[in-house]
């Protein structure tokens, strides 16, 4: 590495992911991001894979 240029740094996130698709946008005041929330009923989606290519197809939220 040149003196000037930061280093590229890159992530795998390969896996299994959970999703829950939120048509009503009651994640953030349900605060669907809390560690402790049940995901028990979330749906799982391997990574890599193309979210397009799913039942939720062209969902944007």
């Amino acid at each position: 590495m040149t003196r000037g240029t930061a280093a590229r740094v890159t992530v795998d996130l390969s896996g299994v992911w959970k999703y829950k698709v939120d048509r009503d946008c009651v994640g953030m005041k349900e605060k669907w991001y809390a560690a402790s929330l049940d995901r028990s009923d979330w749906k799982d989606m391997k990574i890599p894979n193309n979210w397009y290519l799913t039942e939720v197809g062209d969902y944007d939220g």
